[in-house]
C-alpha cells in the first residue's frame, strides 16, 4: 500500500463504525455464577448474558453509524432487541423498568475495500496493520481488550520492515506475584487471574429503617468465580441525631471514639461460603451507619453500608391537644393557646420536640413555624422547637403556640 493522498491517489474509508449497547439488570435474571452466550439471534447477532459485581450484564447490539459522536447513546431499538431477545432465555423477562445502568460505545471495525454496504454485523473484530512502501504504518479495528495484543503486533509489523531496532518481547507482573505469558495475536492467556469481586449484601438491619431494638445483623455474599472467605463489621458509626455525639463504635460496651479504631468483627458463616451471614452488634439506641466487607480466596474486598436507626418500643409521646381533625378559633374561648401531651420511656425521658406546619388552606404560604413565622423551607433541625419536659420514666409536656390565622395546620412530636 502507497500513501495514497500523497501521491494523490483516490483513499477508501478503511473502518466502519459499529455502536453496540449493554445494560444491567439483577442477578435474579441469570442466577449462578456462569455467563450465558446465544450466538445466533433472530436477526443473526450475538446475545450474552455476564453474572458481573452482584448484577447481569446482558448485550450487545450492532448498529452501523456514519456519525463518529463523543457521547454514543443507546438507539430505543437497541434497548428492546437486547431486552426482547434475552426475555427468550432468562429465567424471567427483563423490562425498561428493570434496567439499572446502559452504556454505549462505538467500535472502529475493519471495512474492505469493495464494501460499499451497511452491514457491520459481518465484519471482522480483529484488527489490521499495513505497512506502505513509504514506511508510513496504519493500525485499523481492534478492541480496548486487545490492545496490547495490537501495540505488539505493530511493533513485530515494524522489526520485521527494519523501521525499529528489534527488542525482545515484554511479560506483565500480577499484583499477587505471578505472570502472565506473552500476548499474542487475538488469544490471550491470563493464567489464574480473576477480576471479579465479591458482593456483600445487608438484608437487616435494612437501609433507612428504624428498628424497636438490634442485636444482630444478617446478610448475604456472593463469590463472582472465587469462594467468599471472611465477611467482617468494618465500621459502626452513630451520627450526632437525637442528641448524641457522632462517633464510631470501638468494639466494646457502649464506647465510641472519633476516629474507627474498630478491630473488625468477623461475622458467622450460616451457610457455606458465607452465602448467609450473622453478626452480633451492641444493644444501643441512634441513628447509626452500619458497614460490612466480605473477602473472596483471591483478596478482592467489597464493602457495603446502611443506615438505620434503633428507637426502642418502650419510648412513646402522644399529643392530647390539638385533637385531630379538630377545629379551633383563632383567639378566646375555644382557642388552642399551647400543643400538650405525654411521653414516657423506660430509660428516662431525653427531650421532647415539637413541630408545627402551616397548608395553604386559606390562602396561607405553607411552612413550618420557626418561631416568628412560618417558613416555606422544611428543615427539621431548624424547625422542631423544645417542649417543656421532665427528665423521668413519664411526664406531660406543653408547647405554647402564636396566635394563629385562618388556615390548616399539623403538629408532630
Amino acid at each position: 500500500m502507497e500513501d495514497g493522498q500523497a501521491l494523490g491517489r483516490e483513499v477508501k474509508p478503511m473502518v466502519a463504525t459499529s455502536q453496540g449497547v449493554h445494560v444491567v439488570v439483577n442477578r435474579s435474571f441469570l442466577p449462578g455464577n456462569h455467563a450465558m452466550l446465544i450466538p445466533k439471534t433472530a436477526d443473526g447477532r450475538v446475545l450474552f448474558a455476564v453474572p458481573w459485581l452482584g448484577k447481569t450484564i446482558l448485550g450487545t447490539t450492532d448498529t452501523p453509524r456514519h456519525d463518529v459522536v463523543r457521547e454514543p447513546l443507546a438507539f430505543k431499538e437497541e434497548l428492546d432487541f437486547i431486552l426482547n431477545e434475552s426475555a427468550r432465555y432468562l429465567t424471567k423477562a427483563p423490562t425498561r423498568a428493570d434496567v439499572k445502568s446502559i452504556w454505549a460505545g462505538l467500535r472502529p471495525l475493519v471495512k474492505p475495500a469493495d464494501d460499499d454496504g451497511d452491514n457491520t454485523k459481518g465484519l471482522s473484530r480483529e484488527h489490521t496493520i499495513l505497512v506502505s512502501k513509504s514506511g508510513l504504518v496504519t493500525v485499523t479495528g481492534g478492541k480496548w481488550t486487545t490492545y496490547r495484543a495490537m501495540a505488539e503486533d505493530v511493533l513485530d509489523r515494524c522489526f520485521e520492515a527494519d523501521l525499529l531496532p528489534h527488542r525482545t518481547g515484554g511479560v506483565t507482573t500480577d499484583q499477587r506475584g505471578g505472570t502472565f505469558n506473552r500476548i499474542r495475536g487475538v488469544s490471550v492467556d491470563i493464567g489464574a487471574f480473576e477480576a471479579s469481586r465479591p458482593v456483600v449484601a445487608i438484608t437487616s438491619p435494612a437501609a433507612g429503617s428504624t428498628q424497636a431494638s438490634l442485636s444482630t445483623a444478617t446478610g448475604t455474599a456472593v463469590g463472582d468465580g472465587a469462594a467468599v472467605v471472611s465477611v467482617t463489621l468494618v465500621s459502626l458509626k452513630r451520627n450526632a441525631v437525637g442528641g448524641y455525639t457522632a462517633g464510631f463504635w470501638t468494639g466494646t460496651g457502649a464506647n465510641f471514639s472519633a476516629t474507627n479504631t474498630l478491630t473488625p468483627v468477623a461475622a458467622n458463616p450460616d451457610t457455606a461460603n458465607y452465602a448467609t451471614w450473622s453478626v452480633a452488634l451492641p444493644s444501643l439506641r441512634g441513628e447509626f451507619t452500619l458497614t460490612m466487607q466480605a473477602t473472596d480466596a483471591n483478596g478482592y474486598k467489597h464493602a457495603k453500608s446502611v443506615s438505620y436507626k434503633v428507637n426502642d418500643a418502650s419510648s412513646t409521646v402522644v399529643i392530647t391537644a390539638p385533637t385531630a381533625n379538630g377545629s379551633y378559633l383563632s383567639t378566646g374561648a375555644g382557642s388552642l393557646p399551647s400543643v400538650t401531651g405525654t411521653a414516657g420511656d423506660t430509660d428516662g425521658i431525653g427531650s421532647v420536640t415539637v413541630s408545627l406546619s402551616r397548608s395553604t388552606a386559606g390562602g396561607n404560604t405553607a411552612g413550618f413555624w420557626n418561631g416568628t413565622s412560618f417558613d416555606p423551607t422544611y428543615d427539621v433541625a431548624t424547625h422542631e422547637m423544645p417542649a417543656s419536659v421532665i427528665g423521668t420514666t413519664s411526664t406531660t409536656w406543653s408547647l405554647s403556640l402564636p396566635t394563629l390565622a385562618e388556615g390548616g395546620y399539623a403538629v408532630r412530636a
